[in-house]
């Protein structure tokens, strides 16, 4: 590929990992009623030794999960949930959307149904900086290969930091969709922080 060619890839590339965190702080801040469109549950989640299940880890009160009665140590069976549903329990979902999930504690199975709530303030104000900072990486990414586009690695140093750019941005704790594809997308994408390792070697 000709340095013009490189030049325009990695630009639009560039643009694409700028424009992903400015669409993340409209989605925090210009959900429904001025709330945040990501939702939050409430607990953590973590893998259980019992196939497919999910491990209440914690649970913060007064939020989403412990109104629905879910508590530390309960097992949620993904199993009756449809796919877009298990993207949302292992990240985020949208604010107010509610969600029914089988519950099992000891020996008894349960259903409960979590409404998400909005993102809290604290949340908003430490994750705001963070997706300026990865506008930051994607316009350093771009001068790099506006400027230096025609030398192998600077190209290299310029995936590499799309690449951790991309990972970064289509963190499922960061969006959330109702959308399967987006959320199948930005799991594809967040697979490239192996690829950023790989890149950060050749540089």
């Amino acid at each position: 590929m000709t340095a013009a060619g490189w030049r325009a890839l990695l630009l639009s590339l560039c643009a694409i990992a700028a424009a992903i965190p400015v669409l993340e702080i409209f989605l925090q801040y210009g959900g429904p009623m001025r709330s945040s469109y990501v939702g939050q549950w409430g607990d953590t989640v973590g893998a259980s030794s019992r196939a497919f299940h999910l491990e209440v880890l914690s649970i913060d009160p007064g939020h989403g999960a412990d109104l629905a009665g879910i508590r530390s140590g309960d097992l949620i069976d993904i199993r009756a949930d449809t796919p877009l549903e298990r993207f949302w329990l292992f990240g985020q979902p949208p604010t107010g959307r509610p969600v029914s999930v089988r519950v099992t504690r000891g020996n008894g199975v349960r259903s409960a149904t979590i409404v998400p709530e909005t993102i809290t303030p604290l949340r908003l104000r430490l994750l705001t900086p963070i997706w300026f900072g990865y506008m930051w990486i994607a316009l350093f990414a771009g001068i790099i290969a506006w400027r230096r586009s025609s030398d192998p690695q600077m190209r290299s140093l310029c995936l590499l930091l799309l690449a951790y750019a991309f990972w970064e941005n289509t963190n499922q704790h960061y969006i959330s969709s109702e959308s399967l594809p987006i959320l199948i997308l930005a799991a594809f994408a967040n697979a490239l922080g192996a690829l950023a390792v790989g890149f950060w070697a050749a540089c």
